[in-house]
């Protein structure tokens, strides 16, 4: 039996990676969690089994499923200390997803969390005897306004960040390298623009993408700058889960994948797609050197402030070398951006009343 330790298990990405896992029945899962909006760390993981695998299995499953009480931003992670020195002795893989991932939070909020936080679990890792491979879930964010290439073994270039989430989760991946050249085996994953389930759409995370998208259907402006030649490679969250799954344990320490999707949508078509979706008025998009800048002021300009680099930024392209060699024959690829992907999004978008859909319009739509 594989013993698996998993920080952030119950949240977005994390609980689709921890599906991927206990796929084998070889794999039993410890999952670090909290209380959390009433809900104790126990009810949050029976009622994620019971809603993905039904009344009948679920009791096979949480058969291979130990909570573990505890928090990251503490030392030793706020775990009793038999059940922690129990900890080191058993864990044979550890998987860090647990992070804040918002934009506009304070620099001392999201350090405690995303570094302070990565630092106690790496502390952690280090005192588990048998330990095979420590997985940092990491992200592509981290390359903040690089132009250009940005390959996988890169870090620092001496980019500027737009936001303390990106800083953050620099700081983070920092310490993870600093531990490995300590003696941790480790492996280092940057995902991409992550997005609701490819089939069904669905997601428990709104922010980011879904907060600019909700911001865009309110109407609120009429024009907005863009670059051209930006594009989003859009990744479903059960396709990032199981491209990190991929990667075995026994690769070389320090390797990085960038977990992003080389099939791409132009800003301009996926907003030609959402607006008609959802009905609202698409803004004129504005050359980013030819837009009146002036003309965003007020609460316009600090609803759009976040998303703007990400609108306006010089062209990036993620190189997937060690990805791709990783993955080499396996059956894996990457879906292509198309109506179907979309609209799966945007349907459970309405569905649950995030961003309700104006008209019954269906026209299919051009991407590109």
């Amino acid at each position: 039996m594989e013993n698996i330790f998993i920080t952030g298990g119950t949240g977005f990405l994390g609980w689709d990676i921890a599906k991927n896992l206990l796929e084998d029945k070889n794999s039993r899962l410890y999952f670090l969690a909290r209380e959390k909006s009433g809900l104790t760390a126990e009810n949050r993981i029976i009622g994620l089994v019971k809603k993905d695998y039904g009344a009948g299995k679920a009791g096979d499953i949480l058969d291979r499923v130990e909570l573990i009480e505890g928090d990251i931003t503490a030392p030793g992670l706020r775990i009793e200390k038999k059940l922690l020195g129990k900890l080191c002795k058993e864990i044979d893989v550890i998987y860090h997803s647990a992070a804040l991932c918002e934009f506009g939070v304070t620099w001392d909020k999201i350090k405690i969390i995303n570094v302070d936080g990565t630092k106690n679990v790496l502390e952690f890792a280090k005192k588990c005897i048998n330990l095979r491979n420590f997985n940092h879930i990491s992200t592509v964010a981290l390359a903040g306004n690089f132009s250009g290439v940005f390959y996988e073994n890169y870090l620092d270039k001496n980019q500027r960040f737009n936001n303390t989430y990106e800083r953050s989760k620099f700081e983070a991946e920092k310490l993870v390298r600093a531990y490995e050249k300590e003696g941790l085996k480790v492996s280092i994953f940057r995902p991409g623009i992550i997005t609701g389930n490819y089939t069904t759409g669905y997601t428990t995370n709104f922010q980011m993408f879904y907060q600019f998208l909700h911001i865009l259907s309110l109407e609120l402006f009429d024009e907005l700058p863009v670059n051209k030649d930006v594009k989003y490679g859009f990744s479903p969250v059960d396709y990032v889960a199981k491209a990190i799954g991929l990667i075995p344990y026994d690769v070389e320490s320090g390797k990085i994948y960038h977990i992003t999707n080389p099939n791409t949508i132009s800003f301009n078509s996926f907003l030609d797609n959402a607006s008609r979706y959802f009905g609202f008025k698409k803004p004129v998009l504005i050359p980013k050197d030819k837009y009146d800048y002036n003309k965003l002021s007020g609460f316009r300009k600090k609803l759009i402030d976040f998303y703007l680099p990400y609108m306006i930024h010089e062209k990036i392209d993620f190189d997937i070398s060690n990805f791709s060699s990783a993955v080499n024959g396996s059956l894996f690829r990457w879906p292509k951006i198309d109506e179907e992907f979309l609209t799966n999004l945007f349907k459970f978008c309405d569905k649950i009343g995030y961003i309700k859909r104006k008209t019954q319009n269906e026209d299919s739509s051009h991407i590109s």
